[in-house]
């Protein structure tokens, strides 16, 4: 849902010519945050069950617990993983 808002947005920033920078570009990073990514070096943490991972966009360590960075706000996919 979130990558056809996206090219839908693109179009419209290109079409009306806006100031990319200034007019589009926060929100285009805004919807990109919403498009789930895998964590990175996905790996177990201990004998609960816990998985840990690393945001995909910066790098912090997220658990399979989050759905949502609480460093960048990037959106988390742990179905692969669980």
């Amino acid at each position: 849902m979130y990558v056809k808002i996206l090219g839908r947005f693109q179009q419209i920033c290109e079409h009306n010519r806006a100031n990319y920078l200034e007019d589009c570009l926060p929100v285009e990073e805004a919807i990109k945050k919403q498009i789930p990514q895998k964590p990175k070096a996905v790996r177990s943490h201990d004998s609960k069950g816990f998985i840990m991972g690393d945001c995909p966009v910066c790098g912090r360590t997220v658990d399979n617990n989050e759905h949502y960075c609480f460093s960048c706000g990037q959106r988390l996919d742990w179905e692969a993983d669980k």
